[in-house]
């Protein structure tokens, strides 16, 4: 079974679109949503609850943040991608004014956006806000505390989403993209891979 997990910013209310997307999947999901103004605390509440879940029920985890819009044929297919895959991620913009995908390499201790590939291919870490984690990364001991808390190196201190992903290299998990999941992130506008609107901010 897969929970699909949203966070959602301190008072603030998940926008339509958002919304929308959701309303489009099939009955069969658990959901789970928490909102705080600090999202490596949100997303590490979620994953105590899932892990309790998982003592009964063993699942995986899918998080969808509420900025992002997509299909349920993209949450089928990261579904699919969790049997064979530790963590996995679809493909979406970050950084709308140079078209940066979530995906990252890490460089002299720092991680820097990386190009996308075709198909599925291995990256060093990615952003969580459209991530898929295997019941394997979940239930695996070394993940069980707090793994979105952030992790400091020298005077490089690294956000929740690459302080998951290199703490579940470290453990010997994989990360991975499929470029053929792309959804939208909505920033001025929705934007997404393969877009060529200019920049509205």
């Amino acid at each position: 079974m897969l929970t699909i997990a949203t966070i959602v910013p301190n008072d603030y209310f998940a926008p339509w679109d958002f919304v929308r997307s959701i309303l489009k999947l099939p009955p069969k999901y658990f959901f789970k949503e928490h909102q705080g103004c600090l999202v490596s605390k949100n997303r590490n509440y979620i994953w105590e609850m899932v892990k309790l879940d998982n003592k009964e029920n063993p699942g995986d985890l899918l998080f969808i943040d509420s900025d992002i819009v997509f299909e349920p044929e993209d949450v089928a297919t990261m579904e699919e991608n969790l049997k064979t895959y530790d963590i996995v991620t679809g493909l979406y913009i970050i950084k709308s004014w140079d078209w940066s995908a979530g995906i990252f390499k890490k460089i002299d201790g720092k991680y820097d956006f990386v190009k996308p590939q075709e198909g599925i291919f291995k990256v060093e870490a990615c952003g969580n806000a459209f991530m898929g984690i295997s019941r394997r990364v979940i239930n695996h001991p070394a993940m069980a505390h707090e793994p979105f808390e952030f992790i400091r190196e020298g005077n490089v201190v690294h956000g929740e989403d690459v302080s998951f992903c290199q703490r579940a290299r470290e453990t010997g998990f994989k990360v991975w993209c499929n470029s053929a999941v792309k959804v939208g992130h909505m920033k001025s506008q929705i934007i997404r891979p393969g877009d060529k609107e200019p920049d509205t901010y």
